[in-house]
């Protein structure tokens, strides 16, 4: 009986810390619903001004699978599309998680001190995850910035998925359009 509640109390205690490591807390609250898909799989979450949520998952080295949800005008969370991606250079680079910071990052943090910082633009959220739970690069930034914590091409590329134009969306990577 010991033995039972330990390992009950275990599980739940995995799957609280397992979706609670962001600092995003819708980004929690999709885990947590897909947690069957996520688990034990790299995946990058990215947030556009509080209504977009991109979430892509690795499945293997040439699959990958996003979801991509909204906020309606009520702060209604809803699945809007689920898409099959190929590997590129880009989706490459999104998943190189040995560039990515292990620490939180916004424009007050280390990362921008004495740095001369021009910003602007709408809110974004940027988080890569490792098969283990292990957060790097999680950021909160905004879409125009001359210093970007990540490469720029990664920047380009996850807002060019939000943006969805297809002439963007072909470009390779380094490629300006």
């Amino acid at each position: 009986m010991k033995k039972s509640f330990f390992l009950l109390f275990f599980f739940i205690f995995y799957l609280n810390t397992y979706s609670q490591n962001l600092k995003n807390e819708t980004f929690n609250i999709i885990q947590k619903n897909l947690n069957y898909i996520i688990q034990n799989r790299e995946y990058v979450v990215y947030e556009w001004s509080e209504r977009i949520y991109i979430v892509i998952v690795k499945i293997n080295s040439n699959k990958f699978i996003e979801f991509k949800f909204e906020k309606d005008n009520n702060e209604v969370l809803f699945l809007k599309d689920v898409t099959t991606l190929s590997n590129n250079t880009c989706l490459d680079k999104v998943f190189d998680y040995k560039n990515l910071s292990k620490d939180y990052i916004d424009y007050q943090s280390e990362f921008y001190k004495n740095k001369e910082v021009d910003y602007n633009g709408m809110t974004i959220y940027f988080a890569m995850i490792t098969s283990d739970g292990s957060v790097y690069g999680e950021c909160r930034i905004t879409t125009i910035a001359n210093i970007l914590p990540y490469d720029r091409d990664i920047h380009l590329f996850l807002l060019n998925r939000v943006i969805n134009d297809p002439k963007i969306l072909k470009r390779k990577c380094g490629n300006v359009p």
